[in-house]
């Protein structure tokens, strides 16, 4: 019996040498034959490539797990060090049987080398490798991954939203008045791009899928929308970035509620109509980006000085974590469409924009003050109306009590004679 089972055993054995064994890939034979070849190198996330964008650091755990051909490690290497810089970390070791050890490492990769402006992205390969530190017993097995620094495809921005309201019959078309236009050339791009009435107006249908359930907002309210960071369509994190806005409908009947002196500029501040002239002819829409941006705190190439006049325009710079909001003015539409554009340009490599509606909803303030002001008159009328029934109503008593009291006064005087 005892002989069978070492038999048993011993097939086992053989059987699980003859599977690593067919692992050629990953194996190489020793230099004198007498180590085992075979070691699997395994690497978590296992990817072929590896976006890395600004600020960001891609973490690989690597995996050697190898027949006991004596003390051996796992490097990682690269062709260019100026672009991709490796830092390794020696995690712990396992030991899976009495023939077979796990080492495990992990490597920080980084992007150093900041990308031209007229470069998309670089690129290097990075080579994962297990070698063998006994000079009697070399094998080696390494992986390439290919890893560019650029942005990353599966990054991208949302608007936070309230998806508790989301009105099931939305207008299939929208309004926006004909005198809300006060750029030539974004008028001539939506005249192509829609059609209009008979009275001109603009009218442009509800995209939901594109974007998504409207924001509401009251006419004497304010608005500012919380971006948040997507990967892969799951939320990363809000952000508190500058970001600038634009009506993608060329609608520009809106203001800021925070002018150049209350935002506490240095420097004169962009705005979209500069960048729209400074563009000439190019798309309003990429007229300001990340790309131009200049912030009025910090001095740049075209900063210009601040004088008075410019304290009391309009800051149109927003940040989530800052005050300043959008208004809708006494002469607003009920409907908005805006892109939003990241304009930190050390957050990522990728241009960051999304789209969001916003319904308005409630009186303007020239509709409203009419309207408070007939309040108001009414309230002092019947006020008054009031007043004066109760000063009627107090002197007709107290002449009802006077006479009652004379009566009295002159019926004890009659009983007095009679006596």
């Amino acid at each position: 019996m005892v002989v069978v089972l070492l038999q048993l055993v011993l097939l086992i054995v053989r059987s699980v040498e003859v599977i690593l064994t067919e692992q050629e890939d990953n194996s190489q034979k020793g230099t004198n034959g007498t180590c085992f070849e075979t070691a699997f190198l395994t690497i978590s996330p296992n990817v072929k490539v590896l976006y890395i964008d600004k600020g960001e650091t891609f973490i690989l755990t690597v995996q050697l797990a190898r027949l006991s051909w004596g003390p051996s490690q796992v490097m990682a290497r690269t062709s260019e060090p100026n672009i991709v810089f490796i830092k390794a970390k020696y995690v712990s070791k396992e030991v899976l049987s009495t023939r077979v050890n796990r080492d495990s490492w992990e490597f920080f990769i980084t992007g150093h080398k900041k990308l031209q402006r007229n470069k998309q992205q670089m690129e290097t390969n990075v080579v994962v490798a297990g070698v063998s530190t006994d000079s009697k017993c070399n094998p080696h097995i390494e992986k390439k991954i290919r890893v560019i620094i650029g942005c990353p495809p599966s990054k991208s921005i949302s608007v936070e939203e309230d998806t508790s309201y989301c009105p099931k019959h939305i207008s299939s078309v929208f309004k926006i008045p004909k005198n809300f236009y006060k750029n030539d050339i974004v008028k001539s791009i939506m005249n192509k791009k829609y059609s209009f009435d008979d009275d001109g107006n603009l009218l442009v249908p509800y995209l939901l899928d594109d974007w998504g359930c409207p924001f509401t907002s009251l006419y004497l309210g304010n608005f500012i929308p919380g971006l948040q960071l997507m990967s892969n369509g799951k939320k990363v994190g809000l952000l508190s970035v500058d970001f600038v806005v634009h009506e993608i409908h060329g609608n520009e009947d809106f203001a800021y509620s925070n002018t150049v002196e209350k935002a506490g500029c240095s420097w004169k501040p962009q705005s979209w109509s500069e960048m729209i002239k400074k563009c000439n002819s190019c798309n309003p829409d990429s007229a300001w980006s990340r790309e131009n941006y200049q912030s009025c705190f910090v001095e740049g190439p075209e900063s210009q000085l601040l004088r008075d006049a410019d304290l009391s325009i309009e800051y149109q710079v927003l940040n989530s974590a800052a005050d300043n909001k959008l208004l809708w003015s006494s002469e607003s539409a009920n409907f908005y469409v805006f892109e939003a554009i990241v304009m930190d340009s050390n957050l990522s490599y990728c241009d960051l924009r999304t789209k969001f509606a916003v319904i308005i909803h409630g009186l303007p303030v020239k509709h409203i003050l009419p309207t408070l002001v007939i309040l108001f008159s009414t309230l002092i009328y019947l006020s008054i109306s009031i007043l004066v029934c109760f000063c009627i109503h107090y002197y007709s008593l107290k002449y009802k009590l006077g006479v009652e009291k004379k009566l009295q006064i002159m019926d004890e005087i009659l009983k007095q004679k009679e006596k």
